[in-house]
Formats: structure tokens, sequence, C-alpha cells
């Protein structure tokens, strides 16, 4: 009995000692991430650029990669508070840390018809015109030094709807977004559409701004370099037919 007794004891104590390392050791291997839904680069279906850069430079053997769809605001929010490792940096937020290399660079501009605007003059022709951008989008500083009436649509499918009715005069966004919209509508040369770019949209990993942040900050560097010098990055920009970053840099 005594024996028996001993042998259970040992094993409870055992247990107990256990149980503290556990959450340790699921913490320092899970990485959450979040972002929005983006074509090529984070679709619904758990597909893009993001997630294979993030499958290779953070391997299966050693963590766990759990990403949420949420809204920027949201998601921002949640980074801040630690609940959230990373999202998608787009502009200057010195509160996190930004890694060195990016992992998008995208055209930022604005889609309009040739039938309403005959004439490009660059940013002057945006001028007290009405202008359909995505909520999401409107934290840009391109966007924000637009002189024009920006109406903040919920939806990018709103945005091109509002052109179409000609409630707006231009739909600002991303150009993967732009070309998404467009590919998904029934008579896509209804009208004469042309795009021009205002300017380039350069996209980092934030990090929580804490310890495992500044660590997963410089893994992913590390790794972005590795990628790079053995021609695995480009094959994977290839892949999704995105614009390759300058990572000389």
């Amino acid at each position: 009995m005594t024996h028996k007794f001993l042998t259970f004891a040992r094993l409870h104590i055992m247990l107990l000692l256990l149980l503290p390392l556990a959450p340790l050791a699921e913490q320092q291997s899970n990485i959450r991430w979040t972002t929005e839904i983006w074509p090529k680069v984070a679709e619904a279906q758990g597909k893009g650029a993001y997630f294979d850069l993030l499958n290779a430079v953070y391997p299966a053997s050693e963590f766990q990669l759990i990403h949420s769809f949420l809204p920027y605001k949201r998601g921002v929010q949640f980074v801040r508070e630690g609940r959230i490792d990373l999202f998608s940096l787009c502009s200057s937020m010195p509160e996190f840390y930004r890694a060195k290399h990016p992992w998008a660079q995208q055209s930022i501009g604005v889609l309009f018809n040739r039938a309403v605007i005959k004439e490009w003059h660059g940013l002057t022709t945006l001028k007290n015109k009405n202008i359909a951008v995505h909520k999401e989008l409107a934290f840009l500083p391109i966007v924000q030094g637009i002189d024009g009436n920006l109406i903040k649509a919920d939806s990018k499918a709103k945005s091109l709807l509002l052109l179409e009715m000609q409630r707006a005069d231009f739909f600002l966004d991303i150009y993967i977004n732009i070309e998404n919209e467009v590919n998904q509508l029934s008579n896509p040369t209804r009208f004469d559409y042309a795009f021009e770019a205002l300017d380039i949209v350069i996209c980092h990993p934030g990090f929580t701004p804490s310890p495992r942040g500044e660590k997963l900050r410089k893994l992913w560097d590390e790794g972005i370099e590795k990628l790079h010098k053995s021609g695995k990055l480009k094959e994977i920009y290839a892949q999704w037919q995105l614009e390759y970053p300058d990572y000389q840099q």
C-alpha cells in the first residue's frame, strides 16, 4: 500500500511540475497573426503570399501559425494588447515593431470611366471630385492628402458600384483590390475603365511591442534574407503575380 502511494505521489508531483511549462511552451510556439482579406495576398480560403511567406519563415516544425481575418482597427488593437503577435503595417505607427523587410509592395491609385473623366492631369484631377474609398484605407497619408470629397464605403464592391452609378467620379484603392473587383463584374468591358497610380504602398509585418515581438521580428528579417538569397522568395511572389519588393535595402 505504501509503495503504491509513493508511486502515485511521485507521479502527481511530476504532473504538477509539468503543468506550468505547458502554457509557456504553447506561447512560444504559437504565432497569432491577422489581416483583412486581400486578393493574392491573404485570401478568404487561407491562401496567398502572406501565408506562404510566414510558413517559409516560421516552419511548422517549430511554430504553429494561427490566423484571423479581422477589421483593421480591431486587429491593430489586439496586436497593441499582445493578444495577436503581428499584422500588416502599411503606414507609420512607431508604437509597433516594424520588420526591416516588407512583405507587400503595391500601387495605390484611382479607377475612373474615360467617358466621364476625359483627361488625367495627376492629383489635380481629383480636386472637388467625389472619390469612393474603402473606409479601412482612409487612414493612409496619400488618401488623407487628397483635395476631394471622400466617400468612405463599407466595402470595395460598394466603391466600384458608386463609380458605375456615377455617384462617384473615382474609385480609390490598392491596384490588386481594384483589379479583383473589376474581374468579378458580369461585363467588365461595359465601361472604358482606366487606372492611374498615385503612389506605392509598402507594407511590413508589424509586431506587438514586447520582447516576444522583437524576437519574432528578428526571425522574420533573418528568414527573409535567407529566402531572398536562395531565390525561393522570388518564386513566392511570381506564383501570386505580385510585385517583388526591394530586399537589397
